[in-house]
């Protein structure tokens, strides 16, 4: 592998970076230097050693070369960081050999002819449709063929670009899932596991892994191939520190994939708009260096103001698509694109109208106790089946962000306000890398639950009358598969306990925690996972 990438290929270089002030290839760790100095020769670079302690600020067409485990957080934030010029681009692997694989696939990248644009496929598992193509575009939505959409992704001369649910682990292709289970998957062994691995049992498709309906509806990360892909998630490249340790999932897979020219996703809990992915999209297929269109996208106004950052996880001055012809001056446009508007109105059969008419009940005043209760019952149904955050998200636009420490572990985290849907109203999201999102409040909540790593729930702040209230536990667990939901025991005062220990749901497996409460028509949610118990899986 290093002898092709030191075979002295033509060197590639950005019409930003000079022979006086070149672009550099940096190594973390020894282990990764052989491997980092021949794709900087084969490149055009130069060859500089990083600390993985020591974060700093990189330069336009930096490439990072690091194994997985040894990529932190701070060097994330640092090569996503918005500026002026090029994104820096990571090659990574969970081995030696994946990374050397990666880079040399990188290279061959780098240098191959193109010929014309590439077939840009966009897939948005919240469209109520199948597949819509031409000859050198595809829109897809949760309708699509499965045989067909598997054959769109696997093209291999295409930009692929997914807006959709993704924790990193595995993520939502509309009728497939895109995960990583496989004899790699099955044979690691590191503490934090997925659920799935624990359990064998999908908790996406509620079936058995290794069946004949699993197989069906999933999508191995080896099997997309593109030139470049989009992967506009919840979190695609989750923290080192996590919930999950990040080997085990779909990003880790997408990133080190050699079919893959580049992949370009998200490090933190946000989505970004469609428009705005539409944009970044459009500069790729106008031949913009991959670095160069991502650094425009993470300063763009509506980014910075919601906080989104793409990080890049291939070469910055890869190109998909040949230079446009200079017509009088001006670069020639592409013809314009099926898409959808920004921000489109939900589709009445979409399965977010349930949840969104139970929290418009909730938050009536013309709703009778009645109606109230089963609306909160049914939130709390489908809070067992799958985080709520999403459903916001998607119906509504972020406005503005800042950090605050997490209300369970106290870590810096992220809140996020969500407003401009009539149906949802402003929602405050708090992100946090170890707790995933662990409150998902209206903008100033009367109270908050914060949860130990005991298993013990605590209240904070002011509580609620009596009969003033609803209020709900509610466990995923693993092993077995179960979800549990209680309502939250009240004091002899007729208030919510201050403190509920939820010790006995833990277990040789790791599972989520979540609590809901309904004051004064406002919905609040607060959640962690937590790691299975030290002593059940040391026996």
């Amino acid at each position: 592998m290093l002898q092709v990438l030191s075979s002295g290929a033509p060197r590639v270089r950005s019409e930003k970076v000079t022979a006086d002030d070149p672009a550099v290839c940096h190594a973390i760790g020894s282990a990764t230097r052989p491997i980092a100095e021949a794709y900087a020769k084969a490149t055009g670079r130069i060859l500089r050693r990083l600390s993985s302690s020591a974060p700093r600020r990189f330069d336009d067409g930096d490439v990072i070369v690091a194994l997985a485990d040894d990529l932190t957080d701070d060097i994330v934030d640092a090569a996503t960081a918005p500026g002026a010029g090029s994104l820096a681009g990571f090659l990574v692997g969970r081995t030696l050999e994946e990374l050397s694989a990666k880079a040399v696939a990188s290279a061959t990248a780098l240098h191959r002819p193109l010929g014309d644009a590439p077939f840009r496929l966009d897939l948005s598992p919240q469209l109520p449709i199948g597949i819509v193509e031409t000859s050198d575009f595809a829109l897809c939505g949760r309708a699509s063929d499965k045989a067909h959409l598997r054959r769109l992704l696997g093209q291999g001369d295409s930009l692929v670009s997914v807006t959709g649910h993704g924790d990193g682990i595995d993520g939502d292709l509309g009728p497939l899932v895109l995960c990583p289970v496989d004899a790699a998957f099955a044979a690691e062994g590191r503490p934090r596991m997925p659920t799935c691995r624990v359990s064998n049992h999908c908790h996406r498709l509620h079936v058995a892994a290794e069946t004949a309906a699993f197989a069906d509806a999933t999508l191995h990360p080896a099997a997309v191939e593109a030139r470049a892909m989009i992967w506009n998630t919840c979190v695609g490249w989750p923290s080192r520190d996590g919930f999950i340790d990040r080997t085990y999932g779909a990003g880790l897979r997408l990133a080190a994939s050699p079919a893959l020219g580049a992949l370009v996703t998200t490090a933190r809990i946000v989505i970004a708009s469609p428009v705005s992915i539409d944009l970044l999209a459009g500069a790729l297929s106008r031949g913009m260096p991959i670095g160069e269109a991502v650094a425009a996208h993470n300063r763009a106004p509506q980014a910075l103001a919601s906080g989104h950052r793409f990080v890049l996880f291939g070469d910055p001055l890869l190109r998909i698509a040949p230079k446009p012809a200079s017509i009088n001056g001006t670069a020639a446009s592409p013809p314009p694109r099926l898409s959808r508007l920004p921000h489109a109105p939900i589709p009445a059969d979409a399965p977010d109208g349930p949840v969104l008419d139970a929290l418009a009940t909730l938050a009536s005043t013309r709703s009778d106790e009645a109606a109230r209760a089963a609306a909160f019952a049914f939130m709390a149904d489908a809070l067992a089946k799958g985080a709520l955050e999403g459903v916001w998200v998607r119906a509504s636009k972020a406005s503005k962000r800042s950090k605050v420490p997490c209300p369970h572990c106290a870590s810096l985290s992220t809140h996020l306000m969500l407003d401009g849907s009539s149906s949802v109203g402003q929602r405050l999201l708090t992100i946090c890398g170890r707790c995933e999102v662990a409150a998902d409040t209206p903008p100033a909540p009367d109270f908050t639950a914060h949860l130990d790593t005991a298993a013990v729930w605590r209240l904070r702040g002011e509580r609620p009358l009596a009969s003033n209230w609803l209020g709900s536990l509610v466990v995923r667990r693993c092993e077995p598969f179960a979800t549990i939901v209680e309502p939250w025991p009240a004091d002899a005062a007729g208030r919510p306990r201050t403190s509920v220990d939820c010790g006995r749901f833990q277990g040789a497996a790791p599972m989520t925690l979540a609590a809901m409460f309904y004051a004064r028509r406002q919905l609040s949610i607060f959640s962690r996972p937590l790691p299975a118990k030290p002593e059940d899986v040391a026996s």
